[in-house]
């Protein structure tokens, strides 16, 4: 199945990416919430969170984000 190798990807993210922070599960983190998170990461890989103007501004050396 597709999902199959979703631990696997997970735990090579985990691995290999210098640092990975979670959002809550279960719903979209708010604007507000990701402008906190977001400065100092270089990439994102996003669910149905907002990423508005303020967060954008807020992200600093971010270059990538990505949809899941």
């Amino acid at each position: 199945s597709c999902g199959a190798n979703a631990p696997t990807r997970k735990s090579g993210l985990e691995r290999e990416g210098g640092g990975v922070v979670y959002t809550p599960p279960g719903r979209p983190s708010p604007p507000e919430e990701l402008a906190c998170l977001i400065p100092g990461f270089d990439g994102c890989i996003a669910g149905l969170d907002r990423f508005d103007h303020a967060v954008i501004e807020a992200a600093g050396r971010l270059r990538v984000i990505a949809r899941y």
